[in-house]
């Protein structure tokens, strides 16, 4: 027997009535007809039942439409089963005598058994109906019985007793056997439906069935995906889950689907949960029949994480393209596989004095020297091997007018979704004229140098504490002392004889910054005495005195 309570949890979660259900309330309507009928008949005809037998048929005619509704439990069947048993038998050996009205409620009490009943409570009713049949054939073969309205001898011999007995068996066997074969069949159906709604249920896709805008069944994954607790989106309406911008535009959409307008439709639309989350779902909508009225059957997906990554990923990727193309910085992007310039923002280009179409799709290596190129190369096997690889250099160019240019660049790796590198990308600064400053700095640096160290005046540069930071040949020469261990760093005043001298010679510093002249005695570093005419003037560098 079919398990009731499953049938019935089935029922209410996804709104589908299980074929188990919808046989056994034909049954009930059938069975309830019959009832009715043969009240009816009873009451026109005063027969096949008298009195109190047919208040009963009409009740248990009104029972079976009543129950309609629902599916019956095992105990009522029974009972169902035995009140069949019971007008058979009224019909039998009832005023009157109807055995073709008692055979026609044996047999709605085999096939009600058959279909609705389990294997113990089967074999019982089996046993019971068997029984019914014995005890016809006995009245029979005693001659009380309602066949002799019929024709049939009211003192029958032993051979018309059997041949009773073996067309009731045949009879028997022949209802049972197809009323088994019936039974068979539901269990096979009953076993696709199970299949069917098992894949209904467990589908990772949210399936609803939906009529005049009502929902009408729906499975598990659909209440997952629309936020509504299990049981309580069917009957509800479609439309209502919908953001209100696109409800109408939704509505045209199914009404041309129904009408066969449009085959099919997939698209995408933004739901909003019973919480206020407004989810993004994909939907495949495509004509159904349900109950014999045309409506939709609607796929949904919630696709909010991955439209949400995809939409994270667009506005990196426009964030990035951005920041790339609008940069003062010169940057290319080099595809690590074949060394070829996926992409030049316009400050390279101009920096090159090229365009950055022109420069698409060459090799990066282009116009850089070969030992640029190998210190390069080297990083760029390093960076397969450790994406999180950086580099720093500087790298002659070759510009598109002939010049070189020289550049301060910096290189990173930009790795695909799995972590492995995919591109550099090169940043460039243009230290041409850096370069070319400092050089000349560093020329006129040595002629200062030059000319400071062979001077034969001495000379010597001290800090505004009068501390000696450097002194030449001659200035070291004239004052006897050895290495720069001897003077660096030691205060000009040491070499001073008189104090006075140089307390006078400060004060001047501090008041006009120069000093013309200044004579004063010196003393060497072997104890020697010498004069010196000093000239001295206060200069500012780096901020410094």
């Amino acid at each position: 027997m079919t398990d009731v309570s499953g049938e019935s949890r089935r029922q209410s979660l996804s709104g589908a009535p299980a074929p188990h259900d919808l046989l056994l309330r034909s049954l009930f309507l059938g069975r309830g007809s019959l009832y009715l009928s043969m009240a009816a008949l009873s009451v026109v005809v005063g027969g096949p039942f008298l009195g109190w037998v047919t208040v009963a048929v009409v009740a248990g005619a009104v029972l079976n439409l009543v129950i309609l509704s629902r599916v019956p439990g095992p105990v009522l069947l029974l009972a169902m089963v035995a009140a069949d048993l019971a007008f058979a038998g009224q019909a039998w050996w009832g005023s009157g005598g109807h055995p073709f009205v008692a055979a026609v409620f044996v047999f709605v009490a085999i096939v009600t058994s058959t279909l609705a009943m389990t294997a113990t409570l089967l074999l019982v009713v089996n046993a019971s109906i068997g029984l019914f049949g014995v005890a016809t054939i006995v009245d029979f073969a005693i001659g009380d019985h309602p066949l002799v309205h019929l024709g049939a001898p009211a003192d029958p011999s032993i051979v018309q007793v059997a041949g009773l007995g073996a067309t009731i068996a045949a009879g028997y066997v022949g209802v049972v056997v197809v009323s088994t074969a019936l039974r068979d069949a539901l269990s096979q159906s009953r076993d696709a439906a199970d299949n069917f709604y098992g894949l209904f249920e467990q589908s990772p896709l949210g399936v609803m069935f939906v009529v005049d805008d009502e929902i009408v069944l729906a499975n598990a994954a659909a209440h997952t995906v629309t936020g509504i607790a299990d049981g309580e989106l069917v009957g509800g309406s479609f439309s209502g889950l919908l953001t209100e911008d696109s409800c109408e535009r939704v509505k045209a959409m199914l009404d041309q689907v129904i009408a066969g307008e449009l085959s099919r439709s997939v698209h995408s639309e933004v739901l909003t949960r019973p919480d206020g989350f407004e989810a993004w779902v994909d939907c495949t909508v495509s004509a159904a029949t349900v109950d014999g009225r045309r409506g939709v059957q609607i796929l949904v997906s919630d696709e909010t994480a991955r439209l949400q990554a995809e939409h994270a990923t667009r506005d990196s990727e426009h964030r990035f393209r951005t920041a790339f193309t609008r940069s003062a910085t010169p940057a290319m992007l080099v595809n690590i596989d074949d060394g070829i310039i996926a992409e030049v923002n316009p400050a390279f280009a101009e920096m090159l004095g090229s365009s950055a179409d022109a420069m698409r799709r060459r090799i990066w290596h282009a116009g850089v020297g070969s030992e640029s190129r190998a210190e390069l190369s080297v990083f760029a096997q390093e960076a397969i091997e450790d994406p999180t690889a950086s580099y720093r250099s500087e790298l002659d160019i070759l510009h598109t007018d002939g010049s070189t240019v020289r550049t301060l660049f910096n290189v990173a790796v930009i790795t695909d979704e799995n972590g492995a590198a995919e591109f550099f990308i090169a940043q460039f600064h243009d230290v041409t004229e850096l370069r070319a400053a400092q050089a000349a700095r560093l020329e006129i640096e040595g002629q200062y140098r030059n000319l400071f160290d062979r001077l034969p005046v001495a000379l010597y540069r001290t800090t505004a504490d009068g501390v000696i930071k450097n002194m030449n040949q001659a200035a070291v020469e004239m004052l006897g002392v050895g290495g720069s261990t001897e003077w660096q760093d030691r205060p000009a005043f040491s070499f001073y004889v008189s104090e006075a001298d140089r307390d006078r010679f400060s004060a001047i510093m501090i008041d006009q910054g120069v000093v013309m002249g200044f004579e004063s005695k010196l003393q060497r570093s072997d104890g020697g005495i010498v004069w010196v005419r000093d000239s001295a003037r206060l200069v500012v560098e780096d901020g410094h005195h």
